[in-house]
């Protein structure tokens, strides 16, 4: 393969991974778990670092953060400039993240929050099979939280 033409490949790679982050985004903030479910690749692993010192199973995980992301939760991922770098049918990336998330204030909610705001980095590990790009790892460090309590709340330990 010529050098334009592995260049147009490696490009091509780097937007369908872009895409695959921006669906994880959408359907985490839709909270279309159906969904979330088909951009992973068996076996995948997600970490949330300050929650747990273990990876979980993409399965694990997605019931995890639909249970943080209740009905009546509101929130809003984004993610900046990737860093992106393909080997292949294997990639990684490393993308600075914020998310927000504005729970209920009308009945309480089991962490006693209003709103939560945080800041970090995704690492993640993809794999291209029959074509089509999929997460095999994905690890969020978060560097700040902000968080607000509900009104009258007594904050968690």
């Amino acid at each position: 393969m010529s050098d334009a033409a592995q260049q147009v490949t490696t490009l091509a790679a780097i937007e369908a991974i872009k895409a695959l982050k921006a669906r994880y985004f959408r359907f985490v903030d839709t909270k279309d778990w159906d969904a979330l479910r088909t951009l992973f690749l068996p076996g995948a692993t997600l970490h949330f670092a300050h929650r747990t010192d273990d990876p979980e199973t993409a399965e694990v995980a997605i019931s995890r953060i639909s249970q943080i992301l209740f009905p009546g939760v509101v929130s809003v991922h984004s993610g900046g400039i990737p860093e992106i770098e393909v080997e292949g049918d294997r990639a990684t990336a490393v993308w600075p993240m914020s998310d927000l998330l504005v729970f209920p204030i009308d009945r309480l909610n089991p962490f006693g929050l209003a709103r939560l705001h945080g800041y970090g980095y995704y690492r993640e590990r993809y794999e291209r099979r029959d074509g089509a790009w999929r997460i095999a790892a994905l690890r969020l460090d978060r560097l700040h939280v902000e968080t607000v309590p509900l009104p009258g709340a007594v904050p968690a330990e």
